[in-house]
């Protein structure tokens, strides 16, 4: 699908591949990845976006013709999950309570987004990439690589 990236049409023009995945694409894809939308994904990453309706324009093309809208459906599972339960749970053991992921809203009638919608998305992600990095360090704490090779401290971006 790298293709339909490549003739992705900025308000400025047509851009490149490498225009659009140098920071536009890393910046959309993070902000993705913990729920952030078109406004929120442009006001944490203005510096990558030339305006609100670029930010909206990638993360749209990402989300339904990249991802082919698989991204919103897990994002929608795991709120309902947090919702219904209360709380999540990484694959490596890490649990946060959830009170607020979705609420009744009386005019509508209807259950709405509540204020931890986008903290109940980006903490599996977060969770079991901190929980891989955890053991990756006890392993090579056991072979006595850590002192070996003076590792004392771990990079995450």
């Amino acid at each position: 699908k790298g293709d339909k990236v490549a003739r992705y049409k900025g308000p400025s023009g047509l851009m490149t591949f490498k225009e659009v995945r140098d920071g536009k694409t890393k910046s959309a894809g993070l902000g993705i990845g913990f729920g952030m939308q078109g406004r929120k994904l442009y006001q944490m990453y203005q510096e990558d976006f030339a305006n609100e309706a670029e930010a909206k324009a990638i993360s749209t093309l990402l989300r339904l013709e990249v991802f082919d809208g698989a991204i919103g459906k897990w994002q929608e599972k795991v709120k309902k999950e947090a919702a219904e339960e209360g709380l999540l749970m990484s694959r490596f053991g890490a649990i946060r309570r959830f009170y607020d992921v979705e609420r009744w809203n009386p005019a509508m009638q209807k259950m709405m987004g509540g204020d931890q919608g986008e903290a109940a998305i980006a903490f599996l992600p977060a969770a079991n990439a901190f929980g891989m990095m955890r053991n990756v360090m006890l392993r090579l704490e056991e072979q006595g690589l850590l002192e070996r090779f003076e590792l004392v401290n771990s990079i995450y971006d």
